[in-house]
């Protein structure tokens, strides 16, 4: 469990990180952020739960678990999105209205994820 409390703590950290970086021009940056916050809360429930997540595809997996037993689309779609942003890393293709629209969708991504886990802990 001690995974659990560092990838949680990770996720505030990258939360607020990722305006700062935006403000300054580096999008790459802001989105990277982005995807590290999803990917870490993905990671903290996948620890939670037990289940292996080291890889993309296991990242992928438990989303498209959580998505299953909770009949919830939106968190396959918005895993997706922060997916995308991790891509663009990469390619630098996004602007910066991309990179803040989607990340609301990260932000409600990752509340639904600790809320789970949140309940889980009751």
């Amino acid at each position: 469990m001690g995974n659990v409390a560092a990838y949680l703590e990770g996720i505030d950290e990258l939360l607020q990180d990722w305006e700062g970086a935006l403000e300054t021009g580096k999008l790459r940056q802001a989105g990277e952020k982005l995807w590290g916050a999803a990917s870490q809360a993905v990671k903290a429930l996948a620890e939670f739960r037990g289940w292996q997540h080291d890889g993309h595809g296991l990242l992928f997996e438990t989303v498209r678990r959580v998505t299953k037993e909770r009949n919830d689309e939106q968190l396959r779609y918005q895993f997706g999105l922060a997916n995308v942003l991790h891509i663009n890393f990469y390619e630098n293709w996004l602007e910066r209205e991309d990179i803040v629209s989607y990340a609301l969708q990260i932000e409600e991504f990752v509340s639904k994820i600790k809320r789970i886990m949140d309940e889980e802990m009751k």
